[in-house]
């Protein structure tokens, strides 16, 4: 769920952005472009009620991007 509305999200969707989670903690991890990205997914991500979310994610100036065969 988590994924599918990153993936969604106007900023956010193009980047690569692995989502796992245990026992009601999300964690985001990859890369993205900017610090406002990395706001943005951790927002989006704890729209979800009962979750803590941990935000792993990096800022490249040449964060990977999904291609059409990743795109959900």
């Amino acid at each position: 769920m988590v994924k599918t509305r990153l993936a969604a999200d106007h900023v956010i969707g193009p980047f690569l952005i692995e989502v796992s989670t245990s026992e009601c903690v999300v964690t985001l991890s990859g890369c993205v472009e900017s610090r406002d990205q990395v706001r943005r997914a951790k927002e989006v991500a704890k729209r979800l009620v009962h979750v803590r979310v941990k935000n792993d994610l990096t800022v490249g100036s040449i964060a990977p991007r999904r291609t059409k065969s990743t795109r959900r």
